[in-house]
C-alpha cells in the first residue's frame, strides 16, 4: 500500500497550502471552502502552512509526532492533529 499524509483544509478564502512530511513537500492552490489534499509520506515530522498573496498566514507542525517508513511493528490507527 501507499502511505500518504492526508489533510483537510477549511479555508475562508483562496490561498496556497504547503504540506510537508519529512523531506517531502508540495504546494497546492486552494479555494475558499473545504479541500482534501494528499502527500506521499516521508520519514520525520509533518507540517502545513498557508499563504495568501505571498505572505504566510498560518503554519502548523504537531510536536511529538514522527513518521517512520519501516517500523518494526505497525500501528494502523490514524494520527489526527488540528490547529487552532
Amino acid at each position: 500500500t501507499d502511505d500518504y499524509l492526508w489533510a483537510l483544509v477549511f479555508a475562508t478564502a483562496p490561498g496556497v497550502i504547503t504540506l510537508s512530511s519529512g523531506s517531502n513537500s508540495q504546494s497546492y492552490n486552494v479555494v475558499g471552502g473545504v479541500s482534501k489534499l494528499q502527500l506521499a509520506q516521508g520519514e520525520g515530522g509533518v507540517g502545513a502552512a498557508m499563504s495568501r498573496n505571498g505572505e504566510n498566514v498560518y503554519s502548523f507542525s504537531p510536536t511529538g509526532f514522527s513518521f517512520t517508513l519501516h517500523p518494526s511493528s505497525y500501528n494502523f490507527n490514524a494520527y489526527v492533529a488540528a490547529g487552532p
